[in-house]
């Protein structure tokens, strides 16, 4: 499960924290657009958020705007 904190940022759950992960997507035209979520995991780790938000990675990708054009990048360092 991943969790959108209050800042727009996306992390993955691990057994002693949260990671930073960014989200790449590439738009295909079937008979609709279809999305393929990449996500790429950072090295940017947390011990907790505050009230973090679960969401599945299609609701992140709807929620945070997440576009072909407009990736969601990972954190390079402690920004949070």
């Amino acid at each position: 499960m991943y969790y959108r904190d209050k800042d727009g940022n996306l992390w993955l759950k691990e057994d002693d924290g949260f990671r930073n992960v960014g989200v790449h997507v590439r738009e295909r035209h079937v008979t609709f657009n279809k999305i393929e979520p990449n996500v790429v995991i950072g090295s940017v780790k947390v011990p907790a958020l505050e009230n973090p938000i679960p969401v599945t990675i299609r609701e992140a990708i709807k929620q945070l705007g997440i576009t072909e054009a407009n990736p969601l990048h990972i954190l390079k360092d402690k920004e949070v």
